[in-house]
């Protein structure tokens, strides 16, 4: 795969990015209460794959 510098092509396209404002909150992927996982914020790219056993072998 070829590197790409996306700061130089912004500028090429004449492209300025705002400064992302700071977070009010701290935020985590997942927690655990008691024997449950709760995950907030991750999306699945193939749905076929998010029910199988060896997708949650490695949780």
């Amino acid at each position: 795969m070829k590197n790409f510098d996306y700061d130089k092509r912004l500028a090429e396209l004449g492209i300025v990015l705002p400064t992302p404002p700071k977070a009010y909150f701290s935020y985590v992927p997942a927690i655990i209460s008691g024997n449950q996982l709760y995950i907030s914020g991750n999306s699945v790219l193939r749905m076929e794959s998010f029910a199988t056993r060896e997708s949650w072998a490695r949780v």
